[in-house]
C-alpha cells in the first residue's frame, strides 16, 4: 500500500480504516455515508487510479492496431474522453465462491459505471465463460489475477476502467441477510428447483430469498437459456438489492455494518474514488438504472467447453454505449 494511501486511510475513523475494500453491494452501502467532501469538484474531478503491486496492470494496455483505451475507439452518441474522465466513474466487481484470500476461479462479474451528468447507473453483468484473445475471464482471473483481468478487459471493449473489487460469496451472501434478504421473480422452474435444493418452498414469480438462498440462485444452472438465463437471475439480484440498500441499512448502522465486511473484500479503489459514487447513490433513487448482459447482442458462440465467443467490436460497441451514452438511451 502506498504511503498516500496509508495516509489517506488513517484519516478515516475507528471502523472505516479499510473503508476501501468492499465488495460491490459493500461500496454501495459505504456510498450511503460518504459525504460530497469535495463539494463540485467531487462531479468534475476524477482522481488517478490507487497504486498496486503491479500499478502498469491497471492502466488500458497500449497497442498499435488500436487496441487500447477509450481514445481509441470512436462510436456515435457517446461522451468525449473528457466528459467520461470527469463525470463517470467505473469499477469492475469479481466475486469467487471461495475466499478472497484463495487463488480461485471467477464465479460472477460486472461493471459497474455511475455517471453524474446523466444520473445513471448502468450494470454490465458479464459471463465468466467469456473469451479475450483466447482465454476466458475466468481463466485469466484465477491464472493471472484481477488487475491482469480489468487490463483484458479495458483493452478488449476499449475502456479505460481503472478500479476493481473482488468478493467472495459468503460476504455477498452476508451482506444480502443483513438487508433482510431479496426479492425476485423467479419463473416456475427455478422455483421448483430452489424449493428441493433449499428444502423449503419458493414461490414463483415473488420470492424473498436469503443470502444463501441468493448464491444459489445466481450460481447454479437452474434452467433456461445458456448463459442468458443464469445471467439474468445474476443481474435481477443486483438490482433489487441495490433498490433495497437503501431501505435497510440506515446511516446509523451502516459504520457497524461495515466494520463486518470491510475487511473481507480487495480493491485499489481510494477515498476520492468512493466519494464520487457516493454523491451518485445518495440521488439513486432519482437515478436511472441500466442494466445489460453480456454476451447478448453480440453475436455470441457457445463452444463445446461451454466457453463463449463474441464479437469483440460489436461487444465494445454495446458496453460503451451502454455506459457513456450521451442521449441517455
Amino acid at each position: 500500500m502506498s504511503n498516500n494511501r496509508e495516509k489517506l486511510i488513517k484519516a478515516l475513523i475507528g471502523v472505516i480504516i479499510s473503508f476501501s475494500a468492499l465488495s460491490v453491494l459493500g461500496i454501495i452501502s459505504a456510498a450511503l455515508l460518504i459525504p460530497n467532501i469535495q463539494g463540485l469538484d467531487a462531479l468534475i474531478k476524477k482522481p488517478e487510479a490507487a497504486k498496486t503491486e503491479n500499478a502498469d496492470t491497471d492502466k488500458p494496455e497500449q497497442t498499435n492496431d488500436g487496441g487500447a483505451g477509450k481514445e481509441d475507439i470512436s462510436i456515435s452518441g457517446i461522451y468525449t474522453d473528457e466528459m467520461i474522465e470527469q463525470y463517470t466513474t467505473g469499477v469492475l466487481i469479481t466475486v469467487q465462491n471461495r475466499p478472497v484470500s484463495e487463488n480461485a476461479s471467477l464465479d460472477m462479474a460486472y461493471i459497474i459505471s455511475f455517471d453524474d451528468m446523466a444520473q445513471r447507473l448502468s450494470v454490465i453483468t458479464l459471463s465468466e465463460k467469456l473469451l479475450l484473445s483466447g482465454r476466458s475471464i475466468a481463466a485469466i482471473y484465477k491464472q493471472d489475477g484481477i488487475a491482469k483481468l480489468l487490463a483484458s478487459i479495458n483493452k478488449s471493449f476499449r475502456l479505460n476502467i481503472k478500479y476493481y473489487v473482488c468478493a467472495d460469496t459468503a460476504l455477498l451472501a452476508m451482506i444480502i441477510d443483513k438487508q433482510g434478504g431479496v426479492e425476485t421473480t423467479p419463473d416456475k422452474q427455478e422455483a421448483e428447483y430452489m424449493s428441493k435444493a433449499m428444502n423449503k418452498t419458493i414461490e414463483a414469480k415473488a420470492a424473498k430469498l436469503t443470502g444463501m438462498e441468493s448464491m444459489v440462485y445466481a450460481l447454479d444452472p437452474i434452467s433456461g437459456e445458456y448463459p442468458i438465463s443464469m445471467l439474468k437471475r445474476r443481474a435481477g439480484l443486483v438490482k433489487s438489492a441495490v433498490l433495497n440498500m437503501r431501505k435497510s441499512i440506515s446511516k446509523k448502522t451502516a459504520i457497524a455494518f461495515l466494520s463486518m465486511v470491510m475487511t473481507s473484500a480487495k480493491t485499489n479503489m481510494d477515498i476520492s474514488a468512493l466519494s464520487d459514487i457516493g454523491y451518485a447513490v445518495l440521488k439513486a433513487d432519482e437515478m436511472e438504472y441500466k442494466s445489460i448482459l453480456m454476451p447478448a447482442g453480440a453475436e455470441a458462440t457457445v463452444n463445446a467447453d461451454m466457453t463463449i465467443s463474441i464479437d469483440a467490436e460489436k461487444a465494445a460497441v454495446l458496453i460503451n454505449q451502454s455506459l457513456y451514452a450521451a442521449n441517455g438511451e
